[in-house]
Parts: C-alpha cells; sequence; structure tokens
C-alpha cells in the first residue's frame, strides 16, 4: 500500500508544472501513482493533492482532494488506511513537511517506509540557490521531527536524501 503527496497538479497554487505540456504535450497528473500500481502489481495506491485536476480513481488508485497540512482532513480521509510507503513529494517546503509528517506518521504499517523528498524546500523561507533541498529543515524542526518519530516508533535517517524515515533499519 502506497500514499503520495503530490500528484502533479497543474491548477494549484504551488504548481511547479507550468511549462510542462510545452515539453509533454500528453502530461496528466497522477503519473507516479500509475508507475506504483505497476511496480506494486497487488497494491493500493492512494495520493493526495491540494489541485482538483488531481481526482482519479482508476483500477487500485484513489485520491483524495485536501491539504495534507490540515490534521482533520487527514483523519477523515485516511485514518481508516494504513500504509507500507509514504512519499511526501508535495510543496517542498519544511513546515508543510513537518505538518505532513506529525499528521500521516501514524498510518506507517510495521516496516514502512516514510520518505520526504527535496526536504525543507527553505522551512516555510524561499530558497535561492535555485535548489529545493535545504538541510536546514532538520536544524530548525529537529526536535518536532524527532518528537514525532519517537512517539510512533520511527528511526529518522537524517543521512540519506531523500530523507527516509522508518520502522525497520535502513543502511
Amino acid at each position: 500500500s502506497v500514499l503520495e503527496i503530490g500528484i502533479g497538479s497543474m491548477i494549484s497554487p504551488h504548481s511547479r508544472f507550468d511549462g510542462i505540456k510545452t515539453h509533454y504535450p500528453h502530461y496528466t497528473p497522477g503519473g507516479s501513482l500509475r508507475v506504483w500500481r505497476d511496480y506494486f502489481p497487488n497494491a493500493f495506491v492512494h495520493g493526495v493533492d491540494i489541485g482538483e485536476d488531481c481526482i482519479i480513481e482508476e483500477e487500485r488508485i484513489k485520491t483524495f482532494i485536501f491539504s495534507s497540512t490540515m490534521h482533520h482532513k487527514c483523519l477523515e480521509n485516511l485514518f481508516n488506511y494504513k500504509y507500507d510507503i509514504i512519499i511526501d513529494d508535495g510543496d517542498h517546503l519544511g513546515l508543510s513537511q513537518l505538518l505532513t509528517f506529525k499528521n500521516l506518521a501514524p498510518l506507517l504499517k510495521e516496516n514502512g517506509y516514510y520518505i520526504i523528498e527535496d526536504v525543507g524546500g527553505g522551512g516555510g523561507y524561499p530558497v535561492t540557490d535555485g535548489s529545493h533541498y535545504n538541510p536546514n529543515l532538520l536544524i530548525e524542526f529537529k526536535d518536532e521531527f524527532y518528537k514525532t518519530a519517537e512517539k510512533h516508533q520511527l528511526t529518522v535517517y537524517a543521512h540519506k536524501r531523500p530523507l527516509v524515515i522508518s520502522r525497520n533499519h535502513v543502511d
């Protein structure tokens, strides 16, 4: 079971896909969800995005439209599920990544993996060097990350890129 935050909306205010249609005219949101479904032939795949163009109901794929930073929306939509893999590929802002982790950590199955792509795009602050990676995320929000991980018996592998959080050992 896979949950991915960020499906590739073309219309949401945080969309990074504005020019993609120029190079890939057949682009539609949800490509990564379809890859997970095909790669894991027995898995169900869920996605969360804030863009209405990300509503997808296909074989073994279901999406939800809400912000993963909103605890009550996570409870309302996802708390009947548990996941082997949770991938945060949302807006890439440190504060959003922290809130999403706090909301979704309880949904990770035993031996599951929680992966955060592009760790901390500035912790809510602009990144000026063109990259999304900001190691200061773990400094600014370290206590909250580790407190949440400990509460849910997870291990944070801060040296990994993307950031990996797991219920088991990662080399």
